[in-house]
């Protein structure tokens, strides 16, 4: 908004980056209410910044839509660039060499790892409910991270008896890349109605260090084409416990195709979602938001 009322005053331009999208998420997870005063004054404000904004930057094609049919924005003006992870330190190294996975006996087992935010707008039950479906198999569900949804993933666990399941805090940096190598494959999920208001950017860390991706969202997700078009790993939609417990079944059995999905998911990444590639879709859109393009 400071950019707009410049704006007003002086010859600047500015480009508006947007990663979760307000009022809406503060309307979905409840904050404010839906039509109420707060969300329409937030409206107005938000349809001056992204107005008068010469360039604007968004996360993933669902956001993109949410600007212009929003805010009157013409898609000209809307780059998709995505978030992107540390190229150097992230890399795709065996599970047998994590310390991580020795030091939680994990190697032995298959284990599917969710590393991160533990908050409102991602969706837990369908893994909890494959965890329960697996119980009887050589499985293992590690949740690291917090957030506003971990005291009931704890109680989730306890009531369900999930001795496959466990619970750890978030890592030290320092030994962040070790512990997401600690897996056979990585969970990445979206609640329903929150892609495009917000994106989950664990993707690309998980893409990173090279495993296949267990991906769960709603069917014309952004996330699921990515998933299901380059081989990067398996989806399935929210509340399709029984066909994600499958799919784990399918890796346990196969582990070359696991080792394949894992690969195609580092280049993926190297291609698409390292720093550089971002810094230099980020430069574009600044020279087209310099005042003084088009000047001798």
């Amino acid at each position: 908004i400071i950019g707009a009322i410049v704006s007003i005053f002086r010859r600047h331009t500015y480009v508006m980056l947007l990663h979760d999208a307000y009022p809406q998420l503060a309307v979905w997870v409840g904050t404010i209410r839906k039509g109420g005063l707060i969300e329409k004054i937030w409206h107005r404000i938000n349809r001056l910044a992204y107005g008068r904004a010469d360039q604007t930057i968004v996360l993933c094609q669902a956001a993109k839509r949410l600007v212009c049919e929003n805010y009157g924005v013409d898609e000209s003006r809307v780059h998709v660039i995505p978030n992107w992870a540390d190229a150097r330190d992230l890399i795709n190294k065996p599970k047998a060499d994590s310390e991580f996975a020795a030091e939680h006996g994990l190697l032995d087992h298959f284990t599917v790892l969710y590393s991160g935010n533990l908050g409102l707008y991602y969706e837990f039950e369908t893994i909890l409910k494959a965890a329960e479906l697996l119980k009887d198999e050589d499985f293992r569900l590690v949740f690291v991270g917090s957030g506003g949804r971990k005291a009931w993933i704890a109680q989730q666990i306890r009531e369900r008896g999930l001795t496959n399941t466990m619970m750890l805090p978030y890592q030290p940096f320092e030994k962040l890349a070790d512990s997401l190598t600690a897996c056979d494959a990585s969970l990445v999920t979206i609640a329903r109605g929150i892609e495009g208001i917000s994106f989950p950017s664990k993707l690309y860390s998980s893409l990173a260090v090279g495993r296949p991706i267990l991906a769960l969202s709603e069917p014309w997700s952004e996330l699921r084409s990515l998933v299901d078009e380059e081989g990067v790993g398996l989806w399935y939609e929210l509340g399709d416990a029984e066909g994600l417990a499958a799919g784990i079944r399918d890796l346990m059995a196969d582990p070359d195709a696991a080792i394949r999905q894992g690969n195609n998911a580092r280049q993926i990444f190297e291609t698409r979602y390292t720093r550089k590639a971002s810094a230099t879709s980020y430069g574009h859109v600044l020279e087209l938001a310099d005042p003084m393009k088009g000047r001798a």
